[in-house]
């Protein structure tokens, strides 16, 4: 059983070089990245794996740096899935100003998926570019004046949504708590995150509303990764069928990230939604 600190600073990033490495035509990995990825929510248990444990401790936040908590994340939709797949609510949560401490009991041997489900935060615009979506730029931070767009732009409404999780085992994986709700933003595994070994690699499926999402680039961060020089910092692309193999050269805890525009539900305030979800995980020797 492996325990992590909570509270582990990833450091600042400097000048990086272009290429990482690469481990199959389907994967490209690649430092030297612009971190982009404004805040970000995740979610880390105090242990993944426990052969005895009688309930398990996390922490949510909204952060810039991954695993360093900055903000609070507040849902209506923190819940737990059970190692038979029911949905259960967390039996503690304790919002303090800069994280959220979750607190589930884990009564049954298996899987649990630990989340804060999904989550409706901010409005804004974005602009069309070359068939993508891209954001309005603002002079001076969030709160300046709009850049100036060219006439005929199109643009839209969306707001963000999105979910953090992290899986936590008691004795032997289980499997019924990947199951998708087929909407939104996804990981869903095909390596069991409690079985994810430097030498193996963790493969995934991403999935939007249910629907393998191809040639996507996701984030990769590891926890203690700022103290590498280079920081460490890296991105994966999804194959044709949405799937990708992460190869590691190192054991620890790490964070998995991606965004991605879409249309929204049915009846949405906006048209559309800016989806992001964040998976953490351990990688074992």
């Amino acid at each position: 059983m492996m325990m992590n600190s909570f509270f582990c600073s990833s450091g600042e990033a400097g000048a990086r070089p272009p290429i990482l490495w690469a481990a199959s035509l389907a994967v490209f990995i690649t430092m030297g990245l612009s971190s982009a990825m404004a805040h970000t929510s995740f979610v880390m248990p105090n242990v993944f794996s426990t052969s005895s444990a009688k309930r398990v401790t996390a922490i949510t936040s909204f952060t810039e740096d991954f695993f360093q908590p900055e903000v609070n994340v507040e849902s209506d939709d923190f819940h737990v899935l059970l190692p038979d797949g029911h949905r259960a609510d967390f039996a503690g949560v304790n919002v303090l100003s800069q994280l959220t401490v979750l607190e589930t009991p884990l009564d049954a041997d298996g899987t649990y998926r630990l989340t804060t489900g999904s989550r409706l935060g901010r409005k804004f615009q974005m602009k069309q570019v070359d068939g993508g979506w891209d954001y309005i730029r603002r002079m001076g931070g969030e709160r300046g004046e709009p850049e100036v767009l060219p006439e005929g732009t199109v643009t839209g409404e969306f707001q963000t949504e999105t979910v953090a999780m992290a899986y936590v085992s008691k004795g032997a994986p289980t499997a019924a708590a990947f199951k998708p709700s087929g909407r939104g933003l996804e990981i869903l595994p095909q390596t069991h995150p409690s079985e994810i070994y430097v030498d193996q690699g963790f493969a995934f499926t991403l999935l939007f509303n249910g629907q393998p999402l191809a040639d996507h680039v996701l984030t990769l961060y590891r926890q203690g990764g700022g103290y590498d020089d280079p920081a460490f910092e890296a991105e994966v692309t999804t194959g044709a069928d949405g799937t990708v193999t992460l190869p590691f050269k190192a054991a620890g805890i790490y964070g998995l990230m991606t965004r991605h525009q879409g249309a929204s539900p049915a009846g949405a305030e906006t048209p559309y939604r800016s989806y992001t979800v964040a998976l953490t995980f351990e990688v074992q020797r």
